[in-house]
């Protein structure tokens, strides 16, 4: 594998807290009050690349023929992130400025060519002590966005980089703010960067590329991408939309044997391109990446080999320390079936003390072979989804979501953003016949997986929407198949799912969502979910991780008196957040759950009760059949206890004729409640 080399870091932590505080001074002194019109921003070729607005930015895509193939509406809201805009009278790209610490001279800016990330150029700045790069943005408040850049230090004899962001509101005050990133090591081009929200009233960003050493440093910077986020992409250009002159996207280098390298539009499962490898050997791609010690991410892309005699594709991560010494690695997954997309990844935790994480895509053959890369992903895990794009966020112009496939009957497969559970939007297919979505996932044999997603049925004359696994064994043969769950059941988000065993020899598991149906019908999915196996539990977002902007975690739903509800961090029992309700009367939270009558289900959760006038917060689960008519219900406890969380755990078993249970946690006073719900799980017993 690549090392990394030619570094001299030594960490002044002392330091870093003083610079922080000099740099936060320097910065705040200059805030502007601008309001941006629109912006337009072209090509080298002539060509309308971007339109940027107050918090919006579209961007267009050509193919090498210079015919529009996609445009993408939440576009990156830097301006000249490329650094490729540039006057002949200026050292500093358009539209960034410098800035200094008090007693340390201005930095020294140049635009370079020669060592780039992505297009002909980056920004070089030389500094003798503290300073930096900076930009403003127009933001909304209490809004998620994705940040990354690529940087590459050089002769920085102490101290570290930090990509850092300042919120501040109307009147030019300092908010708040955070370091995303913070890194030392040198020589190399990695990508930087996270997932930012943005507090209460803010309407200004203020974006810093920030060298804290005493005695300066060299720093380039390339590829500064801020966006609306959907899913919070670390790495830097994992669609592969933006390419290099090499035939290599940008932000992504190569290693290992002879290959050719190209970014092709005949054969891809997102946007208008994907990255071709042909080896001739071992090696492919790899992108680093900076990272926090001992933290869960999750990392997947798709692969799709068309030509490979023997070996395997493999997902492979390596880890380095502050001073680019190797940690460690692990061999992710791997992929060895022909000619289909498949998604592979999982969940890594990266070891104490690593800095930077090296992703690489690597044919592992000594005769090579023919691969195509797309949709790579890898972000602080949530949840350790498997699937790529399991919340439908990110839109192919055919209507069909990138990372899924359509079989079956003529349909028409739209993106909506009218009915959702989660995010912003979620997949609509109107069938003729039966048919559906599929993803091919790559798993391993005789192991326990979770499957699960969210479906809504709009109409439906006959038969059911059902939740299918196919297996496949490494050449592509089919082994068997399983249908895990089924519904039928009109205008009610219903969550479907289960857990898996994959046969022994299984590397592949086609996993469909499919109407059964001579007549087909219509129907909305959201919220895929496939993950090994940690508890069985059939709830979408049942550790209420995932959250909407109107403060009801995403695949739970809310009912009656007027409630206020909010994603806490400061009253949790599991992970980083939980559901907080504040009633003024009846009322709660709920999901429907598709189930077998007479089955086994044990329920669980926890509960915290901060305020309770009168009454009881109680767990209630009620049951429905196919036409959705109520069957029963049951309540299975009361709670009354103040400040402590307590554990509600019971056995159910759906009547005759239950389709679907819906699960609440419910408050019974007319006077409301304040109470708080964490680490919900309903599964088979």
């Amino acid at each position: 594998m690549i090392t990394i080399h030619n570094f001299i870091i030594l960490e002044l932590r002392v330091l870093k807290k003083i610079t922080l505080l000099i740099f936060l001074f320097v910065i705040i002194s200059d805030f502007p009050q601008k309001t941006y019109a629109n912006e337009y921003f072209y090509d080298k070729n002539g060509r309308l690349e971007s339109v940027k607005s107050f918090n919006n930015a579209v961007d267009f895509y050509y193919d090498s023929n210079g015919n529009l193939m996609r445009k993408k509406s939440n576009g990156n809201l830097i301006r000249n992130g490329s650094f490729e805009i540039s006057d002949t009278s200026s050292a500093t790209a358009n539209y960034w400025n410098t800035y200094s610490g008090p007693g340390f001279q201005q930095p020294k800016g140049e635009i370079e060519v020669i060592t780039v990330a992505s297009g002909k150029q980056s920004q070089k700045i030389i500094t003798n002590g503290v300073g930096g790069l900076y930009q403003d943005i127009q933001v909304s408040e209490d809004t998620s966005y994705e940040l990354n850049g690529q940087i590459y230090l050089s002769n920085m004899l102490n101290g570290t980089v930090m990509l850092r962001v300042d919120y501040y509101n109307v009147s030019g005050n300092l908010i708040s703010g955070e370091t995303l990133t913070e890194i030392g090591v040198q020589n190399v081009w990695t990508t930087i960067g996270g997932a930012i929200r943005t507090p209460k009233e803010t309407i200004m960003a203020r974006i810093h590329f920030h060298l804290a050493s005493s005695s300066g440093g060299t720093l380039l910077i390339d590829m500064v991408s801020m966006q609306k986020s959907t899913y919070g992409n670390l790495l830097a250009n994992g669609d592969f939309e933006s390419s290099q002159m090499n035939g290599v996207g940008d932000g992504w280098g190569k290693y290992g044997a002879f290959g050719e390298y190209q970014l092709i539009s005949s054969n891809v499962t997102s946007g208008a391109q994907s990255q071709k490898l042909t080896m001739t050997n071992i090696g492919g791609l790899y992108q680093d990446i900076a990272v926090s010690g001992n933290t869960l991410y999750d990392l997947n892309g798709r692969i799709n080999i068309s030509s490979l005699s023997n070996g395997k594709v493999q997902l492979i991560v390596n880890y380095f320390d502050i001073s680019g010494k190797t940690l460690g690695g692990e061999d992710l997954a791997e992929v060895s079936v022909l000619n289909t997309w498949t998604t592979t990844g999982g969940t890594i935790e990266t070891p104490v003390g690593a800095r930077i994480a090296r992703i690489h895509i690597q044919v592992t053959s000594s005769s090579g072979g023919t691969v195509l890369v797309d949709m790579v992903s890898m972000k602080k895990s949530i949840d350790g989804n498997m699937v790529a794009n399991g919340d439908f966020e990110a839109s192919q112009i055919g209507g069909v979501a990138d990372g899924w496939g359509k079989y079956g009957a003529s349909g028409v497969y739209q993106l909506i953003s009218s009915t959702v559970t989660s995010g912003k939007q979620s997949q609509r297919l109107t069938m003729t016949g039966s048919g559906g979505l599929y993803q091919d996932i790559a798993v391993s044999g005789n192991t326990l997986y979770d499957l699960n997603g969210r479906i809504n049925i709009s109409s439906l004359q006959n038969g059911a929407v059902q939740l299918i696994v196919d297996y496949f064994d490494r050449s592509g043969k089919a082994i068997s198949g399983v249908t895990l769950s089924e519904i039928s059941a009109l205008n009610v988000w219903t969550t479907v799912g289960g857990t898996i065993n994959t046969p022994i020899g299984a590397v592949i598991a086609r996993i469909h969502v499919h109407i059964a149906s001579s007549s087909g019908g219509t129907f909305v999915v959201d919220m895929v979910n496939f993950k090994k196996s940690t508890d069985g539990s059939m709830l979408a977002n049942g550790d209420f991780e995932a959250s909407q902007i109107g403060g009801v975690a995403d695949g739970w739903g809310k009912y009656g008196a007027y409630g206020d509800y909010q994603l806490t961090t400061s009253t949790v029992a599991s992970g980083t957040q939980a559901q907080k309700i504040v009633m003024t009367g009846v009322g709660g939270i709920y999901q429907e759950v598709a189930v077998i009558a007479e089955s086994s289900y044990t329920l669980s959760g926890l509960i915290n009760i901060i305020n309770l006038p009168s009454g009881k917060v109680k767990s209630i689960v009620n049951y429905y059949d196919v036409s959705g008519r109520l069957i029963s219900g049951v309540t299975l406890a009361d709670v009354k206890a103040l400040n402590i969380w307590t554990t509600v755990r019971e056995t159910l078993k759906p009547p005759v004729g239950a389709v679907t249970a819906r699960v609440h946690f419910h408050i019974d006073s007319s006077s409301g409640a304040t109470f708080v719900v964490d680490n919900v799980t309903f599964k088979k017993s």
